[in-house]
């Protein structure tokens, strides 16, 4: 996950973070879209913004002056816009899988955002470039940061639309087993903080999504 703020605002505001991994905390959501050929045409992401990083993001962008807890339509849509300013290269940390192979996602669109309670909420739209029929195909699903810059738990739902007979099966991670993996490759990485180890794949669950027929 992209980090939106200036690294001097969050060592000003949280002298530990240069030091911490993972950084960012985020409750995920996904919401599966099949076409009208039960194919999988795209997913919507939800990301909920923990409610440290999200105070950050609005006194970094000097929203909310009031303290009201309220944003514009045009502060939210500027928010929104900017959660998907994607370098290039970024994978929007979802992983969507047959098999093996990695499903090739296009990018974001449909971005919207709300602040709700101190947290930021937002989500988008991944199109899967070229539809799986999920009659034949069950596919596979991990919401992660590679880097485990961000940490991200699928607290919120997680639901397939446009097909009833399909279901969604979660496998739970074993984060021991990843905390292991991760202490052991911190001892032979010379400088962690600017070659983390890619860890974050061991930290997620898996959603394995199938259908009637598959």
């Amino acid at each position: 996950m992209k980090c939106a703020l200036p690294l001097a605002v969050i060592c000003a505001l949280w002298p530990g973070w240069t030091t911490a991994h993972p950084h960012v905390f985020i409750d995920a959501g996904l919401d599966f879209r099949l076409n009208a050929a039960g194919g999988l045409a795209a997913v919507r992401v939800v990301w909920a913004y923990d409610e440290f990083y999200s105070l950050l993001t609005i006194h970094d962008r000097d929203m909310d002056q009031d303290g009201d807890g309220e944003l514009s339509d045009a502060e939210l849509m500027e928010l929104a816009r900017s959660d998907v300013d994607w370098d290039d290269g970024f994978p929007g940390d979802l992983t969507l899988r047959v098999g093996e192979t990695n499903l090739p996602l296009g990018p974001p669109s449909g971005f919207l955002a709300l602040y709700d309670n101190g947290r930021l909420i937002t989500s988008h739209m991944r199109p899967v470039l070229d539809p799986v029929d999920m009659t034949q195909n069950s596919v596979t699903a991990q919401v992660y940061d590679a880097t485990y810059y961000t940490a991200y738990a699928v607290t919120l739902p997680v639901a397939v639309r446009g097909a009833p007979q399909c279901n969604v099966v979660r496998d739970v991670a074993d984060t021991g087993a990843a905390q292991a993996l991760m202490n052991r490759l911190l001892g032979v990485v010379p400088d962690p903080e600017t070659n983390f180890p890619e860890v974050g794949a061991a930290f997620a669950d898996t959603f394995t999504i199938s259908c009637a027929g598959s």
